[in-house]
């Protein structure tokens, strides 16, 4: 267990090419996505092309505080302080062979790793950051690119999002195999103190 600081920009798949109001995604109610908005007749189904255009810290799309606090954050830096926990073991089949396995967890001192922060924000507070009536469009989608969590106001339906009790964090279990190469005598070694 100790601490350490990790480097992590959140990217999403938001748009059919490159970021613009023409290419953004429609989700629709029968859970497909679409290429126009809900209830266009003649709208074709697509798939999400799996290009991860969009930095989503290069936004100011969350926002952030409770009750009539409520204000955009800033720019998220990309930089996080996160304390990695784990185990593992290891246990030697021959002098040159062993193997092992490994569980670690890393705990953040954030909830916005992910970029999500705990309500939606307003379309005043959007209006607040971005003046460009097309910059304040994307920041719109951006920030609910279903449509479903806001209406642009802060009430008690549409305000919830993520958990901001719980910071992000992730976890993963790693196998391996380790052989020990003989290294030939007359051989140096490049690590000497």
């Amino acid at each position: 267990m100790g601490a350490g600081i990790y480097h992590g920009r959140p990217k999403a798949d938001l748009f059919r090419g490159d970021i613009s109001p023409d290419n953004k995604y429609y989700f629709w109610d029968d859970g497909s996505i679409r290429d126009a908005p809900r209830g266009t007749p003649g709208a074709q189904e697509v798939e999400q092309d799996g290009k991860y255009e969009t930095d989503l810290y290069s936004w100011v799309t969350e926002g952030r505080g409770k009750g009539r606090n409520r204000s955009i954050v800033q720019r998220q830096s990309p930089w996080h302080v996160g304390i990695p926990m784990g185990l593992g073991v290891r246990y030697m089949i021959t002098r040159k062979l062993s193997i092992g396995a490994e569980f670690s967890y890393y705990m953040f001192l954030t909830d916005m790793l992910d970029n999500v922060s705990e309500h939606y924000a307003t379309y005043d507070e959007l209006g607040g950051v971005y003046a460009d009536s097309t910059q304040q469009f994307l920041a719109r989608y951006i920030s609910d690119p279903t449509g479903y969590g806001t209406n642009g106001t802060a009430t008690g339906g549409t305000s919830a999002r993520g958990n901001p009790g719980l910071p992000d964090n992730f976890s993963y279990l790693a196998f391996e195999v380790s052989y020990k190469f003989r290294r030939s005598p007359g051989r140096k070694n490049f690590m000497s103190f």
